[in-house]
């Protein structure tokens, strides 16, 4: 189910009238006026949605970390040993093996159930292996919508994540037409700065609509002038 987001009247007033003068003064059909638009506004929603983290933390386990992960992790029978030699094994850790730690109330403390002794792994060997598979997927996903609006091909990584997540469809009416776009990521929402990150979105996508229309009225006062 995608995600609604509540767009106040008043910006869509603005966009819509900036549309209308970007389309008057470059001379464009107003479906190419409602795709600019569409454009400036992914664009924007680019700065206006946060990176996300890039793994858990990495932390070197104390002596209470182990006490707890040992009840935790699934008893392997490593090298045979017996249930409770494991145990004593695994409390044994503590400043000997990384760990990776967590905020979130469904893991306990630990993002994973496991470690990584020191003897084996450095810090950042962890890390790299703890990394997030889509890290910076929201961002992305506004990247991907703003190339399907500007040339209809997407681009960038994780494009069959992308492909099934969001979409960008183009209408083309009697009137002109309209650009609909959709980012069905489940924290897209969670992902924007603040609750009125479309808002301010649709509002500087109009103001660069409005730029790019002085700039041509200017153009044309100039050549006349000239002339």
């Amino acid at each position: 189910m995608a995600v609604k987001v509540e767009v106040s009247k008043a910006s869509m007033r603005v966009l819509d009238l900036s549309i209308g003068l970007y389309q008057r003064q470059l001379g464009k059909d107003m479906y190419n006026a409602v795709k600019k638009a569409a454009y400036e506004v992914s664009r924007s929603l680019i700065a206006r949605t946060k990176r996300s983290k890039a793994g858990p933390k990495v932390a070197l386990a104390t002596k209470a970390d182990m006490n707890a992960l040992v009840e935790m992790i699934k008893y392997s029978g490593r090298n045979g040993e017996s249930p409770e030699s494991w145990r004593a094994y695994v409390k044994s850790l503590g400043r000997k093996a990384w760990i990776t730690r967590s905020d979130r109330k469904k893991d306990k403390g630990y993002r994973h159930k496991r470690f990584w002794l020191k003897t084996q792994w450095t810090r950042e060997q962890v890390k790299k292996v703890n990394e997030y598979e889509y890290r910076g997927l929201a961002k992305q996903s506004w990247r991907w919508c703003a190339s399907k609006t500007k040339t209809g091909a997407s681009s960038g990584q994780w494009s069959d994540k992308l492909e099934t997540n969001c979409s960008v469809r183009p209408w083309r009416l009697p009137n002109g037409g309209q650009i609909r776009i959709q980012n069905r990521l489940p924290y897209i929402v969670k992902a924007l700065t603040s609750p009125s990150a479309v808002d301010d979105a649709c509002r500087a996508a109009a103001k660069q609509l409005r730029h790019w229309a002085k700039k041509a009225m200017e153009a044309r006062i100039s050549q006349g002038a000239a002339s």
